[in-house]
């Protein structure tokens, strides 16, 4: 290969070697700018989505109790219909044997 070539050509290598460095520099430092934005942004969200389920562990946690305190309450409820049921079915009963007694006492009518 010609000397002059060989020197053209070496210097072009190191043009270009040169112009590489010069660009990929700056795009290495815009790389890792981002990553470091990226990281900042997700740490955030991160923190915000920690919040959030903070809120809705304590909105389940109110959700629950207040379905034991409905389930505790329709109990309740079932059992105080069920004894007014059983004391409407005495007092009737009572009524019956007051009248039967009554008409006894009045001689039959």
């Amino acid at each position: 290969m010609d000397k002059d070539l060989k020197q053209y050509l070496e210097g072009m290598e190191a043009r270009l070697n040169a112009g590489m460095r010069s660009q990929t520099e700056p795009l290495a430092a815009a790389i890792a700018s981002v990553s470091n934005e990226m990281a900042e942004g997700f740490k955030e969200v991160k923190s915000r989505l920690e919040a959030i389920q903070t809120r809705l562990d304590l909105q389940g946690g109110k959700i629950r109790s207040g379905s034991v305190w409905t389930a505790r309450i329709d109990e309740w409820s079932d059992k105080v219909d069920h004894l007014l049921a059983e004391r409407d079915k005495d007092m009737s009963e009572l009524r019956t044997d007051v009248r039967a007694i009554q008409k006894q006492m009045r001689g039959g009518k």
